[in-house]
């Protein structure tokens, strides 16, 4: 038999010494997509070269009966010394361990994954879900939050510097902009008492409001699988937050009108010069409705036949209160602007 020359492609029936060299003239054989170049060192380990003249090392070995195949790396990115080395690696994990390869490194790129997601989660913040909230969180029973307290929710996260609609100036930052930056996982009874305390320096009262607002956040966020593990819902209840908050004891006896100042009243909103404003100040305190019920009403709200009014409720859809003959007689004198113009 005659000796193959150097320049001749190696025998792929035979295996083989790797070396730069042979795997250089290493072709595919016509009519076929792929071959394999068997090595004589490391068993399991090949060189497949395409049609095309693509090479790769690969890794090929039986476990249970089946075939299992892998990728080490391309020719010649890999060099000779490392992919014996993968091969080697490879061949030791089959035979002592009975493990397929693949699944080893599907299940190392899964744990890589999901440590990806948890310090991605670790790194959540406030701000990243407080769309999310705007969008989702309204009160159960409710198609949607009342106008103003969205707007006060809007107005306690908005950063300031805005130019006021009413009046000169900027907005200033809202109380609950600084939290915005803090991740979920350090929202704790410290950071919340550190915060509502620097707040209550610019109003205690305003801060209390908005402690009651991001408690709220807390709830919503607690009811969502995805971030219940982010978030400690008990940290704005805290005993060591709430025997800070301003007595709202003090503030009811103050929020009310006196008989005696009933007249002054009735006086000062025929002053203004608008008489659906005027009306509506007297209408709050008439029926005793919230200022956002009866800033929400509306004339197929208003039954004069029957002498009653249809208010939305904060806790029920909606509720009737009686419609007195003088609240009639302000509102039959008001310009009927309906819903559809």
């Amino acid at each position: 038999m005659a000796r193959p020359k150097k320049d001749d492609a190696p025998d792929l029936r035979d295996t083989h010494e790797l070396s730069a060299g042979i795997i250089d003239r290493l072709t595919c054989p016509a009519g076929v997509l792929k071959a394999f170049l068997r090595d004589k060192d490391v068993t399991g380990l090949r060189v497949r070269v395409t049609a095309r003249g693509a090479k790769s090392f690969v890794f090929e070995a039986k476990l249970n009966g089946k075939a299992i195949s892998r990728t080490l790396g391309g020719y010649p990115l890999m060099t000779i010394e490392e992919a014996k080395a993968q091969a080697r690696e490879l061949a030791r994990m089959v035979k002592n361990h009975k493990q397929d390869p693949r699944e080893v490194e599907r299940q190392q790129e899964a744990s890589k994954a999901a440590q990806v997601e948890a310090e991605k989660a670790q790194s959540r913040t406030v701000g990243d879900l407080w769309p999310q909230y705007l969008e989702e969180g309204k009160p159960k029973r409710r198609p949607a939050w009342k106008p103003r307290y969205r707007a006060d929710i809007i107005l306690m996260s908005s950063p300031g510097g805005i130019k006021k609609v009413r009046g000169h100036g900027f907005t200033r930052v809202g109380p609950l902009y600084p939290l915005m930056a803090m991740p979920l996982t350090q929202i704790n009874e410290d950071t919340l008492k550190a915060w509502h305390e620097n707040e209550a320096k610019q109003g205690a009262d305003y801060a209390a409001r908005a402690l009651m607002i991001f408690r709220g956040f807390l709830r919503w966020a607690a009811s969502k699988p995805e971030y219940r593990s982010l978030v400690n819902r008990a940290a704005g209840s805290a005993p060591a937050i709430l025997d800070t908050l301003p007595s709202t004891k003090a503030n009811k006896r103050k929020d009310c009108l006196e008989a005696a100042q009933l007249p002054g009243w009735f006086a000062g909103a025929d002053t203004l010069g608008n008489r659906t404003i005027a009306t509506y100040l007297k209408a709050l305190v008439l029926t005793g409705a919230r200022r956002e019920e009866m800033a929400g009403l509306r004339w197929e709200d208003v039954d004069f036949r029957w002498s009653r009014l249809t208010l939305a409720d904060k806790v029920n859809d909606t509720r009737v209160i009686p419609l007195s003959p003088y609240l009639a007689q302000l509102l039959a004198t008001l310009p009927r602007v309906t819903t559809e113009d």
